[in-house]
């Protein structure tokens, strides 16, 4: 006999399903945004996307067509944390919650740098062993954005700038168990966002998600870094 192939119906077997609140885990593998993603038959597909076709089955879902989360968080497949919007929606959506990469740098709306500042930023850091901390109080924006700018994870660095920590090289990285328990307090306490941990600690917003609602209870806390 051959082996079974899936069909869109058995993404819920991976899928953590709770009150219609809470944001509904997705379990199994992921691409390298973050999102859940399925094979089924020689296809894969954005578990968020097969979930919505699944509920509202009077919807085609056309290339043009994009299935955001009003939770920001890409491992959630809950029907009510999803909403359909075209390239625009999803654009101003990325825009709104800070993560619109592609707009990166002064193109960015809501840049408060210029890319003069952010290499100065970058050498400080690199060259005079600055704190993060410190370089945020001094040009008036949070950690966050320090995190991300000296991990290259935001504002594309001039031709020729090599990085404090390449964006492929994060996945090597790991967390102490000191800063797990940090991040938790901060995300319960602070209310600070994912996608702000994530740049601050250098590591996927995935990563902070699976730590925020201890999904990977089994991992030692030295393995928790960013998704291989």
């Amino acid at each position: 006999m051959g082996r079974k192939r899936h069909t869109k119906k058995d993404v819920w077997k991976d899928i953590v399903i709770e009150d219609e609140t809470k944001c509904w885990i997705w379990q199994g593998n992921t691409d390298r945004d973050g999102y859940g993603i399925k094979t089924i038959g020689r296809k894969q597909y954005r578990v968020s996307r097969v979930v919505y076709e699944l509920m509202n089955s009077d919807v085609t879902l056309t290339i043009d067509k994009f299935v955001c989360h009003t939770c920001d968080n890409p491992l959630c497949c809950n029907p009510k944390h999803l909403f359909l919007g075209t390239n625009n929606d999803n654009t101003q959506d990325k825009i709104k919650k800070g993560r619109a990469r592609y707009l990166s740098g002064s193109d960015n709306p809501m840049a408060k740098l210029t890319q003069e500042q952010v290499e100065e930023i970058r050498r400080r850091y690199n060259n005079e062993k600055i704190t993060q901390e410190a370089l945020a109080q001094e040009y008036g924006v949070n950690n966050a954005n320090i995190g991300c700018i000296v991990n290259n994870r935001s504002w594309k660095p001039l031709d020729g700038y090599a990085g404090v920590t390449k964006s492929a090289d994060l996945r090597h990285q790991t967390l102490t168990q000191e800063q797990v328990e940090e991040i938790r307090r901060r995300y319960s306490e602070e209310k600070t966002s994912t996608h702000k941990l994530g740049c601050e600690y250098g590591v996927h917003g995935t990563t902070i998600w699976r730590i925020v609602k201890s999904i990977n209870e089994k991992q030692t806390p030295d393995s928790w870094g960013k998704k291989k």
